[in-house]
């Protein structure tokens, strides 16, 4: 047996996680992109341990594979472009043998408080962004208005984002799908989805879409989205 062998680095717990497949920016999330900048859709990152001056729920100091090629990467990216959110032992050599100082590093130690550590961290993180999951979730690629099987591919993005939800809201005939078009004009959360949302509420026939409309426009506080709430509510009151 030879005596130059490396001696084995010690297998450590990471917080681990996925780039989503889509993400968002711009004002609303209205600006759709494929991954983000430095990493591919579905890239796994090493999530190091949050230090004195970084909020791990908002900005993530991650280690991955760069996008278009196999080097290894540390980066600060948003964590809301990040899902799948888990603790996993790691044995990874390249990322056990990593030069970082220990607060930034990916790995966060052997023993059981570690463990501990970074599931706390991972179960957190799930249950923080777990109201974002259907906003990310849609790609457009959702079935055509009606309920065939063909597949509608809007540009999801601007104007022809609320082109589609609008679209969903007057046609679809799945309440749950409605429902959802709604969830995510309310993520937009600007005051050009205010008639959307008014005629959403006088004209649904499904009483929870209404109700969830009046309470994103009462959110809102617009002169027009209180106005129609009151109207709304005192028609509802009287039925």
């Amino acid at each position: 047996m030879s005596d130059n062998l490396e001696p084995q680095l010690e297998p450590q717990w990471s917080l681990i996680a996925n780039v989503r497949q889509w993400t968002r920016r711009g004002p609303g999330g209205q600006d759709i992109q494929s991954g983000t900048k430095h990493f591919s859709p579905g890239t796994k990152v090493y999530c190091c341990a949050p230090s004195w001056d970084q909020a791990l729920a908002i900005r993530a100091s991650v280690v991955g594979r760069h996008r278009g090629g196999r080097k290894l990467v540390q980066m600060v990216i948003d964590a809301k472009h990040l899902t799948n959110w888990r603790a996993k032992l790691i044995y990874d050599p390249r990322i056990l043998s990593l030069p970082y100082p220990r607060w930034r590093s990916p790995v966060w130690g052997s023993d059981e408080q570690a463990q501990q550590n970074v599931e706390r961290w991972a179960e957190w993180l799930r249950t923080y962004y777990e109201a974002d999951e259907e906003l990310y979730g849609l790609t457009g690629q959702e079935p055509r208005l009606g309920g065939d099987n063909e597949v509608s591919v809007p540009t999801l993005g601007g104007a022809n984002l609320l082109g589609y939800l609008s679209r969903l809201l007057q046609d679809d005939p799945n309440p749950k799908v409605r429902a959802k078009a709604v969830g995510m004009l309310g993520k937009i959360g600007t005051p050009e989805i205010v008639p959307l949302l008014i005629g959403t509420m006088q004209a649904d026939d499904t009483v929870y879409i209404r109700h969830e409309c009046s309470r994103i426009l009462l959110k809102l506080g617009t002169p027009d989205a209180l106005a129609a709430v009151e109207a709304w509510r005192h028609e509802y009151e009287s039925q």
